[in-house]
Protein backbone atom coordinates (compact mmCIF):
# COMPACT_ATOMS: atom_id res chain seq x y z
CA UNK A 1 0.00 0.00 0.00
CA UNK A 2 1.39 3.44 -0.61
CA UNK A 3 2.92 5.16 -3.63
CA UNK A 4 6.72 4.22 -5.51
CA UNK A 5 9.79 6.27 -4.34
CA UNK A 6 10.02 9.68 -6.66
CA UNK A 7 12.09 9.67 -9.84
CA UNK A 8 15.23 10.78 -9.85
CA UNK A 9 14.99 13.15 -13.03
CA UNK A 10 13.97 16.66 -12.23
CA UNK A 11 10.64 18.03 -14.19
CA UNK A 12 10.95 20.75 -16.04
CA UNK A 13 8.00 23.23 -17.49
CA UNK A 14 5.39 22.62 -20.02
CA UNK A 15 6.42 20.74 -23.40
CA UNK A 16 4.58 18.58 -25.92
CA UNK A 17 7.47 17.23 -27.88
CA UNK A 18 11.13 18.39 -26.64
CA UNK A 19 14.46 15.79 -26.46
CA UNK A 20 15.81 18.72 -23.86
CA UNK A 21 13.30 18.04 -21.75
CA UNK A 22 13.04 14.56 -19.17
CA UNK A 23 9.26 13.58 -18.48
CA UNK A 24 9.66 10.87 -16.22
CA UNK A 25 6.20 10.30 -15.70
CA UNK A 26 5.68 9.75 -19.60
CA UNK A 27 8.55 6.12 -19.15
CA UNK A 28 6.46 4.19 -17.01
CA UNK A 29 3.44 3.15 -15.21
CA UNK A 30 5.44 3.45 -12.20
CA UNK A 31 6.87 6.88 -12.35
CA UNK A 32 2.92 8.21 -13.49
CA UNK A 33 1.88 6.90 -10.90
CA UNK A 34 4.72 9.10 -8.67
CA UNK A 35 3.83 12.07 -10.88
CA UNK A 36 0.19 11.90 -9.62
CA UNK A 37 0.84 12.25 -6.16
CA UNK A 38 3.51 14.67 -5.79
CA UNK A 39 2.99 18.00 -4.46
CA UNK A 40 4.87 19.82 -7.95
CA UNK A 41 6.29 22.72 -6.10
CA UNK A 42 8.49 23.02 -9.64
CA UNK A 43 4.92 23.81 -11.14
CA UNK A 44 2.47 26.71 -10.59
CA UNK A 45 0.13 24.84 -9.89
CA UNK A 46 -1.36 21.10 -9.59
CA UNK A 47 -4.88 19.83 -8.24
CA UNK A 48 -7.34 17.24 -7.58
CA UNK A 49 -10.75 17.65 -8.68
CA UNK A 50 -13.88 14.68 -8.22
CA UNK A 51 -16.92 14.68 -8.88
CA UNK A 52 -19.48 12.13 -8.17
CA UNK A 53 -23.47 10.58 -8.60
CA UNK A 54 -23.94 9.53 -5.74
CA UNK A 55 -26.69 6.70 -4.39
CA UNK A 56 -28.85 6.83 -1.31
CA UNK A 57 -30.70 3.83 0.13
CA UNK A 58 -33.79 4.90 -1.67
CA UNK A 59 -32.30 5.25 -5.36
CA UNK A 60 -32.40 8.92 -5.06
CA UNK A 61 -29.25 10.50 -6.38
CA UNK A 62 -27.54 13.34 -5.69
CA UNK A 63 -24.28 15.11 -7.22
CA UNK A 64 -20.85 15.73 -5.56
CA UNK A 65 -17.70 17.68 -5.89
CA UNK A 66 -14.40 17.18 -3.61
CA UNK A 67 -11.59 19.19 -4.80
CA UNK A 68 -7.75 20.10 -3.62
CA UNK A 69 -5.46 22.47 -5.21
CA UNK A 70 -2.20 24.41 -4.85
CA UNK A 71 -2.12 27.52 -6.95
CA UNK A 72 1.86 28.72 -5.93
CA UNK A 73 1.29 30.04 -2.29
CA UNK A 74 -2.24 29.56 -1.84
CA UNK A 75 -3.99 25.84 -1.67
CA UNK A 76 -7.94 25.61 -1.56
CA UNK A 77 -10.09 22.95 -0.90
CA UNK A 78 -13.71 22.74 -1.47
CA UNK A 79 -16.96 20.88 -1.25
CA UNK A 80 -20.54 20.87 -2.47
CA UNK A 81 -23.18 18.36 -2.60
CA UNK A 82 -26.95 18.70 -3.40
CA UNK A 83 -28.69 18.76 -0.43
CA UNK A 84 -32.38 18.26 -1.70
CA UNK A 85 -32.27 14.24 0.10
CA UNK A 86 -31.94 15.98 3.43
CA UNK A 87 -35.38 16.37 5.13
CA UNK A 88 -37.40 19.64 4.92
CA UNK A 89 -34.15 21.44 3.03
CA UNK A 90 -35.31 24.91 1.67
CA UNK A 91 -33.78 25.90 -1.40
CA UNK A 92 -34.44 29.70 -0.85
CA UNK A 93 -32.28 29.01 1.90
CA UNK A 94 -29.17 27.43 0.44
CA UNK A 95 -28.38 28.55 -3.12
CA UNK A 96 -31.59 26.52 -4.95
CA UNK A 97 -30.19 23.52 -2.44
CA UNK A 98 -26.73 23.42 -3.19
CA UNK A 99 -24.33 23.37 0.19
CA UNK A 100 -21.02 24.30 -0.21
CA UNK A 101 -17.94 24.86 2.31
CA UNK A 102 -14.24 25.77 1.15
CA UNK A 103 -11.31 27.53 2.75
CA UNK A 104 -7.87 28.72 1.73
CA UNK A 105 -4.28 27.80 3.42
CA UNK A 106 -0.82 28.51 2.46
CA UNK A 107 0.11 24.44 1.96
CA UNK A 108 -1.28 21.35 1.07
CA UNK A 109 0.26 18.53 3.19
CA UNK A 110 0.82 14.98 2.27
CA UNK A 111 1.89 11.58 3.52
CA UNK A 112 3.44 8.89 2.57
CA UNK A 113 2.82 4.94 3.22
CA UNK A 114 0.15 5.25 3.18
CA UNK A 115 -0.18 7.91 0.87
CA UNK A 116 -2.82 10.89 1.63
CA UNK A 117 -3.14 14.91 1.12
CA UNK A 118 -4.91 16.80 3.17
CA UNK A 119 -5.77 20.80 3.77
CA UNK A 120 -6.26 22.37 6.96
CA UNK A 121 -8.36 25.21 7.96
CA UNK A 122 -6.26 28.06 9.51
CA UNK A 123 -9.07 29.60 11.40
CA UNK A 124 -10.52 26.32 12.46
CA UNK A 125 -8.20 23.72 13.84
CA UNK A 126 -10.91 20.76 13.47
CA UNK A 127 -11.65 21.59 10.07
CA UNK A 128 -10.23 19.14 6.81
CA UNK A 129 -10.70 18.29 3.60
CA UNK A 130 -8.59 14.99 2.88
CA UNK A 131 -8.12 12.51 -0.15
CA UNK A 132 -6.57 9.10 1.05
CA UNK A 133 -5.15 6.30 -1.25
CA UNK A 134 -6.41 3.06 1.03
CA UNK A 135 -5.36 0.38 -1.92
CA UNK A 136 -3.16 -0.34 -4.69
CA UNK A 137 -1.39 2.56 -6.22
CA UNK A 138 -2.77 5.74 -7.47
CA UNK A 139 -3.75 5.71 -10.78
CA UNK A 140 -3.72 1.82 -11.24
CA UNK A 141 -6.69 -0.59 -11.40
CA UNK A 142 -8.79 -1.70 -8.53
CA UNK A 143 -7.00 0.95 -6.03
CA UNK A 144 -9.38 2.52 -3.73
CA UNK A 145 -9.48 6.04 -2.39
CA UNK A 146 -11.19 7.75 0.61
CA UNK A 147 -12.38 11.32 0.23
CA UNK A 148 -13.40 12.76 4.11
CA UNK A 149 -13.59 16.37 5.23
CA UNK A 150 -14.73 17.69 8.53
CA UNK A 151 -15.50 21.17 8.08
CA UNK A 152 -18.66 24.25 7.83
CA UNK A 153 -20.68 25.63 5.43
CA UNK A 154 -20.83 29.57 4.71
CA UNK A 155 -23.48 29.78 7.27
CA UNK A 156 -21.01 28.24 10.01
CA UNK A 157 -23.21 24.43 10.11
CA UNK A 158 -21.21 21.58 10.42
CA UNK A 159 -20.46 18.96 7.21
CA UNK A 160 -18.88 15.51 7.62
CA UNK A 161 -18.19 13.51 4.57
CA UNK A 162 -16.94 10.05 4.07
CA UNK A 163 -16.90 8.58 0.45
CA UNK A 164 -15.11 5.19 -0.54
CA UNK A 165 -14.05 5.02 -4.09
CA UNK A 166 -12.79 2.10 -6.15
CA UNK A 167 -11.26 2.68 -9.66
CA UNK A 168 -12.79 0.05 -12.05
CA UNK A 169 -11.00 1.44 -14.68
CA UNK A 170 -7.33 2.95 -13.85
CA UNK A 171 -6.01 6.71 -15.06
CA UNK A 172 -6.07 7.41 -18.89
CA UNK A 173 -4.34 10.39 -20.72
CA UNK A 174 -6.43 13.16 -21.19
CA UNK A 175 -3.83 15.19 -23.34
CA UNK A 176 -1.60 14.59 -26.16
CA UNK A 177 1.18 12.02 -26.51
CA UNK A 178 2.74 9.95 -23.44
CA UNK A 179 3.23 12.87 -21.33
CA UNK A 180 -0.72 13.59 -21.73
CA UNK A 181 -0.11 17.35 -22.57
CA UNK A 182 -3.12 19.25 -22.59
CA UNK A 183 -3.34 23.06 -24.94
CA UNK A 184 -5.43 25.61 -23.32
CA UNK A 185 -4.96 28.03 -26.20
CA UNK A 186 -3.66 28.62 -29.57
CA UNK A 187 -1.47 31.46 -31.02
CA UNK A 188 -2.53 33.17 -34.07
CA UNK A 189 0.43 31.30 -36.25
CA UNK A 190 -0.47 27.58 -34.65
CA UNK A 191 -4.10 28.40 -35.50
CA UNK A 192 -3.32 29.41 -39.25
CA UNK A 193 -0.88 25.83 -39.57
CA UNK A 194 -3.65 23.98 -38.49
CA UNK A 195 -5.65 25.14 -41.22
CA UNK A 196 -3.49 24.38 -43.61
CA UNK A 197 -2.93 20.49 -42.70
CA UNK A 198 -5.87 18.34 -44.14
CA UNK A 199 -7.20 16.62 -41.35
CA UNK A 200 -7.32 20.14 -39.31
CA UNK A 201 -6.67 18.94 -35.81
CA UNK A 202 -4.28 19.39 -32.88
CA UNK A 203 -3.28 15.91 -32.75
CA UNK A 204 -1.68 16.35 -36.26
CA UNK A 205 -0.43 19.78 -35.44
CA UNK A 206 2.12 18.29 -32.93
CA UNK A 207 2.72 14.79 -34.63
CA UNK A 208 4.11 17.34 -37.71
CA UNK A 209 5.79 20.02 -36.17
CA UNK A 210 6.88 18.76 -32.89
CA UNK A 211 6.07 21.98 -31.63
CA UNK A 212 6.85 22.13 -27.64
CA UNK A 213 3.97 24.55 -27.00
CA UNK A 214 5.64 26.01 -23.70
CA UNK A 215 3.50 27.14 -21.04
CA UNK A 216 0.25 26.66 -23.07
CA UNK A 217 -1.63 23.96 -21.11
CA UNK A 218 -1.33 21.63 -19.02
CA UNK A 219 -0.70 17.90 -17.75
CA UNK A 220 -3.78 16.54 -17.84
CA UNK A 221 -4.84 12.90 -16.32
CA UNK A 222 -8.03 11.22 -15.67
CA UNK A 223 -9.44 8.86 -13.56
CA UNK A 224 -12.60 8.58 -15.17
CA UNK A 225 -15.04 5.45 -14.17
CA UNK A 226 -14.74 5.04 -10.08
CA UNK A 227 -17.16 3.12 -8.52
CA UNK A 228 -18.82 4.09 -4.82
CA UNK A 229 -18.65 1.76 -2.66
CA UNK A 230 -19.89 3.66 0.60
CA UNK A 231 -20.58 6.93 1.59
CA UNK A 232 -22.40 8.85 4.01
CA UNK A 233 -22.54 13.14 4.16
CA UNK A 234 -24.02 14.49 7.46
CA UNK A 235 -25.40 17.75 7.83
CA UNK A 236 -27.10 19.49 10.15
CA UNK A 237 -27.92 16.79 12.15
CA UNK A 238 -28.95 14.44 9.74
CA UNK A 239 -26.99 11.83 7.66
CA UNK A 240 -27.29 10.77 4.05
CA UNK A 241 -25.87 7.62 3.03
CA UNK A 242 -25.44 4.63 0.54
CA UNK A 243 -23.47 2.12 -1.22
CA UNK A 244 -23.92 3.02 -4.85
CA UNK A 245 -22.51 5.67 -7.13
CA UNK A 246 -20.23 7.07 -9.91
CA UNK A 247 -17.39 9.48 -10.19
CA UNK A 248 -14.06 10.56 -11.57
CA UNK A 249 -11.12 12.51 -10.91
CA UNK A 250 -9.53 15.35 -12.83
CA UNK A 251 -5.77 15.93 -12.39
CA UNK A 252 -3.66 18.44 -13.61
CA UNK A 253 -0.04 19.99 -13.41
CA UNK A 254 0.23 23.50 -14.70
CA UNK A 255 2.85 26.29 -15.34
CA UNK A 256 2.30 30.03 -16.87
CA UNK A 257 4.42 32.41 -17.72
CA UNK A 258 3.23 36.51 -18.71
CA UNK A 259 2.31 35.57 -22.12
CA UNK A 260 0.04 32.62 -20.99
CA UNK A 261 -1.37 34.56 -18.20
CA UNK A 262 -2.39 37.35 -20.65
CA UNK A 263 -4.18 35.14 -23.12
CA UNK A 264 -6.36 33.22 -19.97
CA UNK A 265 -7.17 36.48 -18.31
CA UNK A 266 -11.14 35.96 -18.41
CA UNK A 267 -11.69 32.81 -19.12
CA UNK A 268 -13.71 30.15 -17.14
CA UNK A 269 -14.88 26.75 -17.34
CA UNK A 270 -18.37 26.59 -18.80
Amino acid sequence: MGILNPASASIKEHAYYSENYEMPHSHSVENLSVFLTEKHQDYDLFGYNFWASLEDTTGETTSFFFGLEQKGQKATGGVGFLSKNFENYSPENNQNGYIWSGFENENLVTTINPWSIELSDPNNSSSYIRIELLSGFFGSLNATYRLSADTLDESGKLIKVNVILNDSFGVINQGYGTTSFFPQYLTDLQRKEIMKLPDKTIGNYLNATKDPMDWQGDYYYALPLMDVLSYTIEYEGKVMSGFRGKSWLDYFVQSYNVESLSNMTGSRWN
